[in-house]
This record gives structure tokens, sequence and C-alpha cells, in this order.
């Protein structure tokens, strides 16, 4: 690299100038001179800073060797630096056409064909599979009742525990309504008597989560309405009213998958799925959700947030942090790099180039 010299540039200002005491130098009205530096060689350059070159043009040199040193280390880091550790995270929903084909689905090997085909190791993959059944209900019109009491009967008719067990309930009327405390409430007045009221619904979820066998099994005690009914009146305070499947139970898996990574993963998409459960004989419908990280074991350089003065290094989003989250005190010197200012170079090149513009009525120095 090819450097001006501060030294060589300032001697021969002085001698253009009459010397640094002899005051301006005289030169002819009407005349122009510009004057410039030569340009030494890279030899010049080194047996001046080996010489102990003083002055501006010494921070010149001083800000190329430190650019140099940081540009090495820059390469050391990218050599020894481990990549990025990410864990990307996607659900994909399986809802199966008949109750028999629960049981009949073979999750592992559907698992094996998943790693198959995007060609991940089993090691870097964990997967969290629930069955879920869900069944809708609906209840004559006056029906008061409340999710907990609808969740406790539905754990009830199902021998299920009520913490595997989600209701939301739903009423619409175009006369009056009243809720109260998750309680919905269907009611006539004598204002609202000639206005129709709808059925109370209640949406029933059930989950089993790797039981697919309790799965099928609810496919078939969930839809016995009498069941819920007596679990109802069972209750205390007893419900007293008389439910309707309005809805046949549905079965559906759905299936999370969690991958380690150096960087996010590409999920299957829907027919991709489809297809690997079809090998089995089976016929789904699938849904996949999105990929999102979901958490670091090494958090990428690209989240890093360098100090003031630095920045990123150019390969951050290859080059991991020492933990799960970047701090300063343990990556700064992995994720960034110094940032060259441009104040110290501008006086350095101000002080090695002189142009003296001399005109008829004028001279200056620029």
């Amino acid at each position: 690299m090819h450097w001006w010299s501060g030294t060589t540039a300032s001697t021969t200002t002085a001698e253009a100038l009459g010397g640094p005491s002899s005051g301006p130098a005289t030169v002819a009205d009407g005349a122009t001179t510009t004057t410039t530096s030569s340009t030494p060689t890279a030899t010049d350059a080194t047996s001046t800073t080996d010489g102990g070159l003083d002055g501006p043009g010494a921070d010149v040199v001083d800000s190329v060797n430190e650019t140099d040193d940081v540009n090495e280390t820059d390469d050391a880091i990218s050599q020894v630096s481990e990549p990025p550790q990410m864990v990307s995270s996607f659900t994909m929903t399986l809802a199966f056409g008949e109750a028999s084909d629960i049981e009949a689905f073979d999750l592992q090997a559907f698992q094996e064909e998943v790693l198959e085909l995007r060609g991940w190791d089993a090691d870097d993959v964990v997967v969290v599979p629930d069955f879920l059944v869900a069944v809708q209900y609906s209840f004559p019109a006056g029906t008061t009742i409340t999710t907990d009491q609808a969740e406790q009967a539905v754990a009830v008719a199902n021998v299920v525990d009520v913490a595997n067990v989600r209701c939301t309930i739903e009423g619409a009327n175009t006369g009056l309504a009243s809720s109260t405390s998750n309680t919905t409430t269907m009611a006539t007045t004598t204002a609202a008597a000639g206005r129709r009221l709808t059925d109370v619904f209640v949406d029933a979820q059930i989950s089993f989560g790797t039981d697919s066998a309790a799965a099928s099994g609810a496919s078939v005690t969930s839809a016995n309405a009498a069941s819920l009914g007596t679990a109802l009146g069972n209750l205390d305070p007893p419900v007293d009213a008389t439910p309707s499947v309005t809805q046949a139970p549905a079965v559906t898996v759905e299936i999370t998958t969690n991958v380690s990574s150096a960087s996010a993963v590409e999920a299957p998409t829907a027919d991709e799925v489809m297809n690997m459960v079809l090998e089995q004989g089976i016929e789904v419908t699938a849904e996949v959700s999105a990929v999102a990280v979901v958490s670091y074991t090494r958090m990428p350089c690209s989240e890093m947030q360098c100090s003031n003065g630095y920045s990123k290094v150019s390969d951050a989003t290859s080059i991991g942090c020492a933990e799960s989250a970047c701090t300063v005190a343990s990556d700064l010197s992995t994720c960034c790099t110094r940032v060259a200012t441009s104040g110290s170079l501008a006086q350095s090149w101000s002080g090695a180039l002189v142009v003296l513009v001399w005109s008829a009525d004028r001279k200056s120095v620029v």
C-alpha cells in the first residue's frame, strides 16, 4: 500500500514559502503558481517510519498499521470462532378423517421421514406430539353454564384430568343476554319476549399428549351427549340442561418440532406432510405453521449491539457468541471491530499535501 510521507511534503512546502521563519514568499504580480509534493515510493514511506516519523504524517502510518492489525484479528476470529446455535420451532397439524386412523398412524416412522427429507440429525431434533379431540355441544336457550362447569363435566364424561380440557362458551341472540364472571346466560324479559334467542354452544378440546389410543377412545366417548348431561347434573351446584352434539368429535395431532442448527430451518410444506402420511395408507389434511426462532444456545453476532466506535464484523451471521445472549463483556472482540475515525486521516493528509494558488489580486494557501 502506497502512502504519501508528511515529511517530504512539509520540506517541499517550506522551501517554496522561503523557509519557516522567512515569512511569505514574494511572487511576481500576475503569476499563478501551483506547488504539490511528489509521490514517494512505498520504500520511502517505510524508511521514514523506521526513522521515527514525526508530524501529521505519522498519524497516517499509525492508522494504517492499526487497521492492518484489526484485519488480521478479524481473520483470526473467523477461523477460530464457533458458529451460532439456535432452536427453530414449527408445528405440523394433521387432521384424521377416521378414528381408526389415529392408532394406525406411526408417529416414529413419520418423524424419521421428516428428518430424511430435510437432512437433519436426529440428535438435533426434539418432537413434541399432542393428540387432540375436539367436539361441540349445544344447550337450549336459557341455559346457564360456566366454563369451569363445562370443563369439569367433559373431564368426568371422558375420564380425563380436568387440566387437559379446555372449553369456550358462545351464545348469540337478538334479544337480551347477560354474561357475568365466566357465565353465559340466555334469558328473556318482557321487553325481549318477542325476540329470538339462540342456543348456547360449548366447544370442548381434550388433550392426550402422546397417547393416541386414549385419543381414539375419547373420539367415541365424547360423542355421548347423555353421558355429558349426567356429569353436569352431578356437579355442585348441578347444571340442569340437556346437551346435544352439534359437531362430531374430530381428532388431530399437533407435532411441534424443535430443531437445533446454525441458522433457521425450512419446515416441510403441507403437501409434503400429507404425502408422507399417505405412504402409511392414511389420508389426512395438514397445516404447517411458520418457523420461529425460539431460543439460542449461541446467539449469532448479528444480534450483538456493538459499543460506540465499533461495528459488527462482516460475517456476523455465521459467528456465534459465547452464550445464549451476546454481551459486550464476553463478545465485543469476537463480534465487533473498531471503526477507523476519518478525522485523524483527514488531518494527516492535509499536512501531507499543500496547494498554493496565486492570482494577480490575491494569494492563498489551501
